[in-house]
């Protein structure tokens, strides 16, 4: 079996020929300490504040590479891979930095979004301001950067030859992902004011939704007439460390309509696999999310309270990518072997794919990762 082949088994629980090997990624901070602890390969100085995609992460994020020496050293399998088009502002945003010290700067991103972001270590940059303050700010956006007239201009140019080679890969396809989502999309365009907007201007929120769903499904819609694509992939961080941002009754005032609307047009048109991203505490909206067919999620943070052993006895049909907890690669070779041990009982079960459970952070010694995926290989592997 091929990569894709694999994941397409995994994904409908099935019994592939052996589990997929991945990782989730990597601080760039991460990276730059282990190439000085013995990482051997092209030591490109990473940027601040940024992240290294590993194999489970299908494209290069905004400010995010994609992992190569790490894959090359322990001979993981073949990346997921994203369609090339344009799902979000078209164009971006000039970057601009406004001013700086010594500790950070002002800037603006491509997305619209000023921020002070820090010159120091991995730290959540301050959100000073974001694109959609008003409904003219959503009409002008709708204009300039989500026009529905140049859809033609969200794919490559070179889209004929790039349909054919997609559809004799060997490694998963999707679409969506970062920042695709109802209610992450939304938090980019207005930050914080959208919890308010929620109950002082519903009828905004319901129009930028309904609108994101008519543009999504009609790009799509030309990629699916070309591509075979295997699943979708919905970024939302919708939850944090103890619980979901939103209430059900929000979720399903705002957020099922648009779900079950793309769900069922990606069906029709033979994507079943439907992931969302998300960090944080999410078991209350678990439900919620079967409703409107999301079939799968990824990280899965343990430190947030998403065990995954529990998970699967109380979900038991749900894809399941991550899981393993990350801090505990940060002790020693005992907390890794127990951390495993503990979820030895589903790592080889169906609809699951086993890598930590977000980006590895700087706290973690190379010598502790290899020790890890080496002893998780062992497990998969036999």
């Amino acid at each position: 079996m091929n990569t894709r082949e694999r994941f397409l088994s995994i994904m409908n629980f099935e019994k592939p020929d052996r589990p997929i090997l991945w990782e989730f990624g990597y601080w760039a901070e991460t990276m730059r300490n282990w190439y000085k602890q013995g990482l051997v390969g092209d030591p490109t100085p990473f940027e601040e504040n940024t992240t290294v995609a590993g194999e489970v992460q299908p494209w290069p994020m905004p400010s995010c590479l994609k992992d190569r020496d790490v894959h090359e050293f322990f001979d993981l399998d073949a990346s997921a891979a994203r369609v090339d088009i344009k799902e979000w502002f078209l164009p971006l945003f000039e970057y601009k930095v406004l001013s700086e010290d010594n500790d950070s700067k002002i800037i603006i991103d491509e997305w619209g979004v000023k921020q002070r972001a820090s010159k120091i270590g991995n730290r959540v940059p301050q959100f000073l301001e974001f694109p959609v303050k008003s409904r003219f700010d959503f009409y002008k956006l709708k204009d300039e950067r989500l026009n529905l007239s140049n859809l033609k201009d969200r794919l490559p140019s070179n889209w004929e030859e790039k349909a054919r080679s997609y559809n004799k890969r060997s490694c998963p396809l999707g679409i969506g992902g970062y920042p695709v989502g109802f209610f992450g999309s939304l938090r980019w365009l207005m930050g914080d004011k959208l919890y308010y907007n929620f109950y002082d201007d519903p009828q905004l929120i319901n129009e930028i939704l309904d609108y994101l769903a008519e543009m999504w499904i009609q790009l799509w819609e030309e990629v699916l007439s070309k591509v075979e694509v295997d699943f979708v992939l919905f970024w939302e961080d919708i939850a944090y460390n103890k619980g979901p941002l939103i209430s059900p009754k929000i979720f399903r005032e705002f957020l099922t309509p648009r779900y079950i609307r793309i769900n069922d047009f990606l069906r029709s048109h033979g994507v079943k696999i439907a992931i969302v991203d998300t960090d944080g505490d999410f078991w209350e909206l678990i439900p919620l999310f079967q409703e409107v067919g999301i079939t799968g999620s990824y990280p899965f943070e343990v430190q947030a309270g998403m065990d995954i052993v529990k998970f699967r006895k109380t979900f038991p049909n749900f894809q399941i990518i991550g899981g393993i907890n990350k801090e505990a690669l940060a002790k020693d070779k005992a907390a890794i072997d127990k951390e495993l041990n503990k979820v030895t009982s589903i790592i080889n079960q169906q609809g699951f794919i086993a890598c930590a459970d977000h980006n590895i952070p700087p706290h973690v010694s190379w010598e502790n990762f290899i020790y890890y995926r080496n002893t998780l290989r062992n497990i998969l592997l036999g």
